[in-house]
């Protein structure tokens, strides 16, 4: 998990805790040996309610990363509390990882 991405592409910012005034929070993968056509399905949980899904379908590469991010429509800051961002690879979960927006 990480705030954004620099110039590169590669994740800024790094934690599992971030300030109550961010706006954004970006779940950067890596993927490899991968086929093409192969599906990734992010889901979005906060305080275990499903807020949010991105859908992936990989190109013909067989690596490369990809980056998810978690905004609100209106562009205000995220809510505070506990978050989780689930990752499925063809409809097989491969990976939760947990975050939260902290109060202070």
């Amino acid at each position: 998990m990480c705030q954004d991405l620099d110039d590169n592409l590669q994740p800024m910012k790094i934690n599992d805790r971030f300030p109550r005034d961010t706006l954004q929070v970006c779940l950067w993968l890596k993927y490899f040996s991968a086929y093409e056509g192969d599906e990734l399905r992010v889901r979005w949980f906060f305080r275990a309610t499903q807020i949010h899904h991105d859908f992936f379908r990989l190109p013909s590469a067989k690596e490369g990363f990809k980056a998810f991010y978690l905004v609100r429509e209106e562009g205000d800051a995220l809510p505070v509390g506990e978050y989780r961002v689930e990752v499925a690879h063809n409809q097989k979960i491969v990976g939760q990882v947990g975050f939260s927006i902290s109060p202070q």
